[in-house]
């Protein structure tokens, strides 16, 4: 499959980065988990007491981000051609 025209390559190197930072996005938060699960261990603090009283942030979070990509109209796909499939 080749790309004639410029804004082909744009698009398509915009779609490559936007999926490319959803698989940054849940990278930073399993990352974030895992440490905040060793340093808890390390001070000597309850992992899963910490955590309760984090989730609510995190639910709030998820929220706003889901608003925002409702808003970016970035939660729904667009109509796609026959030769997709």
């Amino acid at each position: 499959m080749s790309h004639s025209s410029g804004t082909n390559t744009r698009a398509t190197l915009s779609m490559s980065l936007k999926y490319g930072m959803a698989v940054l996005r849940y990278t930073e938060l399993i990352g974030a988990f895992i440490c905040g699960f060793f340093y808890f261990r390390h001070k000597g603090y309850s992992f899963l007491r910490l955590a309760d009283i984090c989730a609510p942030g995190l639910i709030a979070g998820q929220m706003i981000g889901r608003w925002g990509n409702f808003v970016n109209q970035e939660a729904y796909g667009g109509p796609v051609s026959e030769d997709f499939f």
